[in-house]
């Protein structure tokens, strides 16, 4: 279950509806422009590379936003986002050291080749058939055409559940990325901690400090007289 052809199949009883199959494209634009708003992972990742003119390049097709730029022949530092203003204000004739994005562009503060990564949009699926979203997600689109349909029909408690649904897989999808994104086997490290001859090391860096002698019992004794002397008995 991963084609459009499949979800046009399912919708109807879903929907317990047989005459909304003209409306299915709508409502799926209408879920991948709320997916467009709420998903930015690896699969979204696209090569960005455009040379400036006019301080400006045009924007890709499908363009959701900036990950990184940088400007091609320097260090590959990447390029710092500033407002309009402040990337217009500070042209050169160098290398740009800054971007802003505005319109249909990218505006820099300087000239010369620009790579990067951005995101991309996910692919309409009625143009498509397939993408990568519907294959790994099927059910997210399956609930969020059936929560636009609902919503079309003025049903809002039906929307509502699917709408929480559709979002909930959306929600999966950036968990499950972001997991992948810097999962890695665990390491273990061992740390010696050195010890001194008057005692151990302690975790702070300092020496424990020594334990306090523990005073001897001072002696027991009892006193008795015999003749006209005190004589005293001592327990130890």
């Amino acid at each position: 279950m991963t084609t459009y052809a499949q979800l046009q199949a399912d919708f109807p009883g879903w929907a317990k509806r047989t005459d909304l199959a003209a409306l299915i494209p709508g409502f799926v634009a209408l879920f991948e422009a709320r997916a467009g708003r709420k998903l930015r992972t690896r699969c979204q990742e696209t090569s960005f590379a455009g040379t400036i003119a006019s301080s400006v390049i045009a924007l890709p097709a499908g363009f959701l936003a900036v990950k990184t730029l940088w400007a091609d022949g320097g260090d590959n530092a990447a390029l710092k986002a500033q407002g309009l203003e402040i990337v217009a204000a500070t042209s050169t004739g160098g290398r740009p050291t800054l971007y802003a994005v505005g319109g249909s562009s990218v505006r820099f503060n300087g000239v010369g080749a620009v790579s990067g990564i951005y995101y991309a949009a996910v692919p309409s699926l009625v143009l498509t058939g397939t993408n990568w979203l519907s294959v790994q997600s099927y059910d997210a689109y399956l609930f969020g055409v059936l929560a636009e349909a609902s919503m079309y029909q003025m049903d809002e408690q039906r929307a509502g559940v699917y709408l929480a649904r559709a979002d909930g897989v959306l929600q999966d999808v950036i968990n499950t990325d972001s997991r992948d994104r810097f999962s890695g086997p665990l390491q273990s490290r061992t740390r010696v901690l050195p010890t001194r001859h008057y005692g151990v090391q302690s975790l702070a860096g300092s020496p424990a400090p020594a334990p306090a002698p523990v005073p001897a019992p001072a002696p027991a004794f009892s006193t008795y007289f015999a003749g006209d002397y005190a004589v005293a008995d001592y327990v130890v």
